[in-house]
């Protein structure tokens, strides 16, 4: 299990996140019919965050992609961030499957649009909460 070796890592894994939601604007904005793709970064972004949360707080985190499972996790230290992650939820299977062909049906852009908006919530509601401002 990854070992917190600097002092600055909970603001690495936060200003990776905010890659993540900028490479998901960008892909939405320059080619709406990339929602698949947008969305797998809206869910890096969330878990990368959730990730960031449990490392700024000295707690290991889990090698998984599952965004309920870093909820839970997230939750038993500060239970107001329950609510942003829980908007977050759907975007668990775009971290593999939805990545490859044969992925059920692709989200509509609003439904991606919206998702990406409580990626940004969560981000940003992770960086408030550990004192980190400027990505």
């Amino acid at each position: 299990m990854p070992t917190q070796k600097q002092p600055e890592e909970p603001r690495a894994w936060l200003q990776y996140a905010g890659e993540d939601l900028d490479a998901a604007r960008a892909l939405l904005k320059m080619k709406p019919a990339m929602v698949r793709q947008a969305l797998f970064h809206a869910q890096q972004a969330v878990e990368k965050a959730l990730k960031g949360f449990l490392i700024g707080n000295a707690k290991p985190y889990p090698l998984i992609h599952d965004i309920d499972r870093l909820r839970a996790r997230c939750s038993e230290l500060d239970s107001t961030l329950d609510q942003l992650a829980l908007e977050c939820l759907p975007l668990t299977p775009f971290a593999g499957l939805s990545r490859y062909p044969g992925e059920p049906e692709v989200p509509d852009l609003d439904w991606a649009l919206a998702s990406l908006a409580a990626a940004e919530a969560l981000v940003g509601g992770v960086s408030s909460r550990l004192g980190i401002t400027a990505l």
